[in-house]
Formats: C-alpha cells, structure tokens, sequence
C-alpha cells in the first residue's frame, strides 16, 4: 500500500462481533464506501454473509482484494469506512500518520 493521504478514510477496529458493522451502517451515508473483509471474502467465495471461516486461498484472494480496494478509495474524494478487526499497533499507528480517523469499538 502506498504512503497516499487516508483523510476520507474511518477505520473501525474491535473484536469480532463487537458492533463494528453495525457502527458503520448506523453512520453511514449515502455514496460511502464501506470495506469489509468478511463481506468481501463472502462475495468472492459465494458463501453466506454471516460466515467468518474462510479458507486459506481465500483468505488469500481477500487481502489482495481489500488492499486494492482501499487503494483505490484513497484516490478518490470518497467517505470511507474500512473494518479492521484487529489491527497491531504499528497499522493503527500507520493509519493515524496517514490521516485516518480510528474508531474503536467493544
């Protein structure tokens, strides 16, 4: 990922099942863009949307996939909301350098 400017970017971290989604879309407007990685590994895997047990090449498939499409979210004026459940120090301290807004949830 590039060093770009994640001003238009909130990221929301916590457990799972901590209300994290749920945040998102109670805040949400319309014409945000939301990234989430169970979303996308369900959309790309044809599986249910409340399943969290992905396999290894998906798992794969999905990090390429958020990560381009953060990319690409940055690039434009979009409001978005990125679901990091956990992420180390070091990526929450990135994503504070480069502008982001973090929200914890738990």
């Amino acid at each position: 990922m590039t060093d770009r400017d994640m001003a238009n970017v909130t990221v929301v971290t916590g457990p799972p099942a901590a209300g994290k989604t749920t945040h998102v879309r109670n805040h949400m407007q319309p014409g945000d863009v939301i990234i989430d990685y169970d979303h996308l590994a369900n959309a790309l895997s044809g599986q249910d949307e409340d399943n969290h047990d992905h396999p290894a090449h998906i798992q794969t498939i999905t990090r390429a996939a958020r990560t381009a499409a953060l990319e690409a979210a940055i690039n434009t004026s979009a409001r978005t909301w990125l679901i990091h459940a956990m992420p180390s120090e070091k990526q929450q301290a990135n994503y504070s350098a480069r502008g982001a807004e973090l929200i914890t949830i738990d």
